[in-house]
C-alpha cells in the first residue's frame, strides 16, 4: 500500500503516545489509554468548539486498511468508553 508520508517524518500521534509531547498536546491531555488505543482531547480547531477526543491506534498506521481488525476493534471499544 502507498505511504505518504514524508520522508523523516514524525507522526504528532506516534510522539504523544510513546509518552512525549508536542507544540499541541500534552500527557495531561490523555484521557484513556490501553494496550492498543488512546484517547486524548484534540486542541481546539474550531472556533465555537472547545475541543473534542481522538481515539486512535497506539501504533502508527499510515492507511486505515493496515489497521489489524482486532486492534481497530478495541480502538472502537475504547472509544464507545469514553
Amino acid at each position: 500500500m502507498h505511504n505518504h508520508a514524508p520522508e523523516n517524518y514524525e507522526c504528532p500521534f506516534c510522539i504523544l503516545s510513546k509518552g512525549g509531547e508536542t507544540e499541541y498536546n500534552s500527557q495531561n491531555d490523555i484521557v484513556y489509554q490501553d494496550e492498543n488505543s488512546i484517547a486524548f482531547v484534540s486542541p481546539k480547531w474550531w472556533i465555537n468548539n472547545p475541543a473534542n477526543v481522538l481515539v486512535i491506534p497506539k501504533k502508527h498506521y499510515e492507511n486505515i486498511y493496515e489497521i489489524p481488525d482486532d486492534v481497530l476493534a478495541d480502538v472502537y471499544k475504547s472509544a464507545k468508553k469514553i
